[in-house]
């Protein structure tokens, strides 16, 4: 636009000194415009520069160093007393200006009006005062500063594992044939699920990844607690022993797990991966066992408790190896669960066409096949953080996807001719198809670690501000610094890369 205006004062010029009977010259006149031309253009340009500042947002921040609190009302201040020399206090906030500015704004109110107040703040004012804000809420409020984004997660299936296990488990484990203390039992340990865990975690920090671990534990020592059970009493495994050892197994590792991710600090999708590979860990360590011959009825009480026992810690310590190489997500973990047992389905689907006599060869088909999903599902999520609800999409879909082949195989099959390899077959391609085509629609969607780490970087932003010259200076009370009390710059421009 600019260039524009220019060519037209130009035009103009030569006009002015073909008809102007003037003693100037046409370069003179050139040179004398083009500088009126060019001032304008500066003139110009601050202008638009000031109005895109004038209407730029700064940016609300935490005052507390968890990110939980982003305002300090009246009621909390009567709690912290961080502002006691303010009359009227209504309101604290803290606003980021740029990357290392931000500003501290009052709300007063003083009979009939309200008055504002805006503090600067440095990079190092802004955590003295957090921290500051961090040791009141400790002493007055500790509960605020917890993280517990993990506690209703940790509540709801303490209650879900109750009703579907430990509430017949106990009385179980217990041997109580009185069918009315069992009763009394279920519900009362139905109950206990609930309350107690709820009392236990209400000062104890409950995160996503301890929560996770919490589940992972009472709901996989079911299984171990029966397999332990199983290698230790062998044929001699009743009912009454494999209750409990499940349930004592459960309730502690579901204890273990929830410590280990506080003390180790267990994201959710690191609990997530090392989850999902003990579990796979399982199912390879029984087929190990069905491949060399050690579940024969003789001895297969032990042989099944050993080798699962064997797999889940085998898995559990890969998912850790992996997780080391790449930063999970719970979605990424639920994707590869998918691959991995589309990989289990495809070699089955083949075999029931091949109808092999030895049986060990369903076994190894699907143990290759696990091996097989479970690196093609690795490779699909390397370099991209797939969110729980992408994953849960791409899960719907592969469900979906088999239920649609099973249903065309019912509807262009006559009753008679209908087979296990058939519904095997379609439930599998169907599958196959449904996982692909929600995947290639998410992936585009998903977060990409690396293009997300090169925008950052050669991202470059560029900004003039207008601050009024009014002299703000940081009070003693937020910081015992004094080289902190400053006065607010008239202009600043800032060209951040």
């Amino acid at each position: 636009m600019t260039i524009v205006f220019i060519r037209s004062a130009l035009e103009s010029i030569k006009l002015n000194c073909k008809f102007m009977k003037q003693k100037t010259t046409y370069r003179q006149a050139v040179d004398n415009h083009f500088v009126r031309c060019l001032r304008l253009s500066m003139v110009l340009l601050l202008i638009s520069s000031a109005q895109s500042v004038i209407f730029a947002q700064e940016k609300q921040v935490s005052v507390d160093k968890s990110g939980k609190i982003f305002a300090i009302d009246h009621e909390l201040e009567q709690k912290l007393r961080l502002f006691d020399e303010y009359k009227g206090f209504t309101e604290a906030r803290v606003f980021q200006v740029d990357d290392s500015s931000f500003v501290l704004e009052i709300l007063l109110q003083q009979e009939e009006s309200v008055f504002r107040e805006r503090l600067p703040l440095s990079q190092k004012d802004l955590e003295q005062f957090r921290n500051k804000v961090n040791e009141r809420l400790n002493q007055s409020l500790p509960e605020l500063t917890l993280d517990q984004s993990g506690r209703w997660r940790l509540l709801a299936n303490s209650m879900m594992i109750s009703m579907g296990f430990y509430g017949w488990s106990v009385p179980a484990s217990l041997e109580i044939h009185d069918g009315r203390t069992a009763v009394a039992l279920y519900f009362l340990s139905s109950g206990t699920s609930f309350f107690l865990p709820y009392q236990l975690t209400k000062q104890k920090e409950v995160t996503d990844g301890s929560a996770q671990l919490y589940v992972f534990g009472s709901q996989a020592g079911i299984a171990h607690g029966a397999a332990f059970a199983s290698l230790i009493t062998g044929k001699k495994t009743g009912f009454f022993e494999v209750a409990r050892g499940a349930t004592i197994a459960s309730i502690a590792e579901g204890y273990a797990g929830y410590h280990y991710a506080r003390r180790h600090n267990i994201g959710e999708g690191s609990a997530s991966v090392m989850s999902a590979y003990s579990y796979d860990g399982m199912a390879f360590g029984l087929g190990t066992a069905h491949l060399l011959g050690l579940l024969d009825p003789e001895h297969f009480e032990r042989a099944a408790g050993g080798s699962a026992l064997i797999g889940a810690i085998g898995g559990w310590h890969l998912g850790k190896f992996l997780d080391s190489r790449q930063n999970y997500t719970r979605g990424d973990v639920v994707i590869v669960q998918n691959a991995a047992m589309i990989g289990i389905l495809v070699p089955l689907s083949l075999m029931t066409h091949i109808e092999p006599e030895n049986d060990k060869l369903y076994t190894l088909s699907a143990m290759t096949g696990l091996t097989a999903g479970l690196y093609a599902g690795d490779r699909l999520i390397t370099g991209r953080d797939f969110s729980l609800i992408q994953g849960r999409i791409i899960t719907l879909g592969t469900l979906t996807g088999g239920m649609t082949g099973i249903g065309t195989y019912y509807l262009l099959t006559e009753d008679d001719d209908l087979t296990l390899k058939g519904w095997l077959t379609t439930s599998t391609v169907g599958a196959l198809a449904g996982f692909w085509l929600t995947y290639a629609n998410i992936n585009e969607k998903a977060r990409d670690q690396v293009s997300s780490e090169i925008d950052d970087l050669y991202e470059i932003s560029w900004s003039l501000d207008f601050i009024p010259s009014v002299e703000m200076p940081l009070q003693s009370r937020l910081s015992q610094n004094p080289d902190s009390q400053k006065l607010a710059p008239a202009i600043k421009l800032q060209i951040q890369f």
